[in-house]
This record gives C-alpha cells, structure tokens and sequence, in this order.
C-alpha cells in the first residue's frame, strides 16, 4: 500500500474519527469535524464504515434549534476481543482485553515442556468471546527482533523462528511478540500513577516517556519508552543493562550480585541510576523485579538523590533527576502493556507516513 494511496488515506481518516471519538467519549458528527479538521462530509462516511466494522455506535440524538437532530456517537471497545499472553518459566500469565488496551480478565496457569507449545495450546483453546476482531499479544523474557527471541530460555530453541509467524499460522490471528520489559514500561507509562509522577516530575502530567529497571537472580534489564516510542536500538539490543561494564572490568551483574554489604548495593544502584538520568534522561524512572532489594529503597532514594545533586544540578543550575517509583509486583503493568500493543495491533493508530515494513530496512 504506497503512501498517499486512497487506501491509506481511507485508513488514516478512520484512526483520526476513531481516535477522536474515544478521547471525547461521545460526540457529534460536526465535533469530530471540528477535532479531526476533516470535513463533515468525509467525517460521515468514515462514521459509516466504523459502524458498519462494529467499531462504533449510535447512543442517541441532541436537540436542535431547527433541522435534523444531530446524532451521537460512542466507541465500541468490544470491537476487539484480545488476548495478552506473558511467557514465564513454568507459568503463563494472560489477560483477557478490549479495544482500549483495557484488561477484563486474567488468570494464571502452569505448564510443563516447551513454553511457547504451551502458549500457542493455551490461545488455542482460549474462549475468545463477542464477535470482535481478535488479536494476541505475547510476552517474552529476552532481546526480540521482528518475533525472534535473540536472548533468554526461549532463544536455544526459538532463537531462529519468528514467534509470530508461527503462531500466527497456528492460530489464525494476528500476533505481536514484544519483550517483556518493554511491555511493562509500556503499560506503567499508561497507568494513573505514571500520570500523577509525571506531573511531580514535569509539571505538565503528560507521561510520554520512563526507564523501566528490571532486576532478577540472572540478570538486570530495561524497557526505555522515550515520546511513547520503545527505544530498542540499531541491534534491538538497547535496555541490557547488566552488561555494563564496571571500573573494575566486571559487568555491572557481576557486581550487584556480589555486593559486600546492604551500603554497596544502594551506592551501585543509586549510580546505575545516575547513568540512566545521563543518558537518556527520562521524566521517570520505575524500579522493580522479584530481586531488586525493595527494603533498600528509601536509602537508594537518598543516595541517589545526593548524587544527582551534586554530579548535575549543581552543575548545571538546574534540577535534572527524574520522578522514581518502586515497584514490588508489575503483572499487572504487564499485561496492561500487553493489552495495549493488542489494541494497537488491531486498530492502527494515526499514521501520516509509511511504516518501516513498507519503506524497506536496511541489514
């Protein structure tokens, strides 16, 4: 589909109607005008095909002075009937979601043998429910490229294939295999609580951006969203914070594993911190994972707040540290993050240029 085609613009009129609307919660035809900046003319076609795809609906009509009452019109999350799905050793995690990203039910399940044969069994025999469009989202541990697992359990055996494709052609659907600490930078930076941290760190409450820092027993990790786009780098490598290397030529994992003592572990992380800030500087930093030693982090808090201050603010004559919050349990962030991506799958956001799978990567 060439940019500028009349398919695409068909597509990128129905995201602006689509996206209009679901901000406004109901509107008329001449309010979606008025916030698209398209005519009232094309805004009612592109109304006509939203209904007829089941992704709107009529809720009423408003009075007039004179004419036909104006109708009104609402989203029908239910339009899309997703499942996200989170690969762990042993355990699946899903939820149940809707056009918004939203998740209305979840679960957990265990599992022997190959995860991923596991997930697709799962999706397989999963009650999808409603006549929406119907998409899943997969969360893996580990670097992914284009559906491949480049890191983690699953890349000795899935290493080469595309997760997508091939569950794709196993279930039938559309599949979006996404890390899984992108998934729940994602789905923070969608939750009320990034919002209020973003205010208190930016003033603006607008969360478009956080580092989220993963810690486990094997590794360290991060999902970086800078302006609502995840940061994965030119090798998709971006995020592998363990392989940091240390003055002492250990990895930053090496050395956070065998702090001597609760002082050394709060300065390491407070510094890794600091690293963050310089390079990427983002309104917030999420700290989180089932190793991250939670009951140090009022004196990470303090040491790194001392360490911003002095290696930057003074510096620079301006206070630069970004927002922080910790973290005990993400599950919830992840399939939120999870749900999101399924949404996006299924109804493309607002899009005036082509995509890079229609422009053409470079290797």
């Amino acid at each position: 589909m060439s940019f500028g085609s009349p398919r695409r613009m068909k597509a990128v009129n129905e995201a602006l109607v689509r996206e209009a609307l679901i901000a406004r919660g109901t509107a008329t035809m001449a309010e979606l005008s008025g916030d698209t900046g398209l005519s009232q003319t094309t805004v009612g076609q592109t109304l006509s095909l939203l209904e007829s795809a089941g992704q709107i609906r009529r809720v009423g009509t408003l009075a007039s002075s004179g004419g036909r009452p104006a109708a009104s019109w609402a989203f029908s999350s239910g339009c899309v009937s997703g499942l996200a799905l989170a690969i762990h050793e042993r355990e699946l995690v899903w939820g149940r979601t809707d056009a918004l990203g939203a998740v209305l039910e979840r679960g957990t399940v265990t599992y022997a043998g190959d995860a991923v044969e596991a997930a697709a069994r799962f999706a397989g025999s999963f009650d999808w429910g409603g006549a929406g469009r119907r998409v899943c989202s997969l969360g893996v541990p580990g670097a992914v490229r284009a559906g491949r697992v480049l890191t983690g359990f699953l890349a000795g055996e899935w290493g080469g294939r595309s997760l997508g494709d091939w569950l794709e052609v196993r279930l039938g659907v559309p599949v979006t295999v996404e890390n899984d600490l992108n998934a729940i930078a994602l789905g923070y930076l969608r939750s009320t609580d990034a919002g209020d941290a973003f205010g208190d760190s930016r003033g603006d409450g607008r969360p478009d951006g956080l580092a989220y820092l993963h810690f486990n027993k094997r590794c360290s990790g991060a999902g970086i969203v800078i302006d609502g786009k995840i940061v994965r780098g030119a090798t998709d490598f971006a995020g592998e914070i363990g392989f940091l290397p240390m003055p002492d030529g250990r990895t930053f994992d090496e050395a956070r594993l065998s702090c001597a003592d609760d002082g050394a572990y709060a300065d390491l992380i407070a510094a890794l911190l600091v690293t963050v800030n310089c390079l990427v500087n983002p309104p917030l930093v999420v700290v989180g994972g089932f190793d991250f030693r939670h009951d140090l982090g009022e004196a990470i808090r303090g040491r790194f707040a001392v360490r911003a201050a002095a290696g930057l603010d003074e510096r620079l004559g301006v206070a630069v540290r970004p927002g922080l919050r910790f973290v005990e349990d993400s599950s919830g962030h992840y399939l939120a993050g999870l749900g999101y991506l399924a949404a996006a799958r299924a109804l493309p956001a607002t899009r005036l240029t082509a995509p890079a799978d229609e422009r053409g990567t470079k290797e």
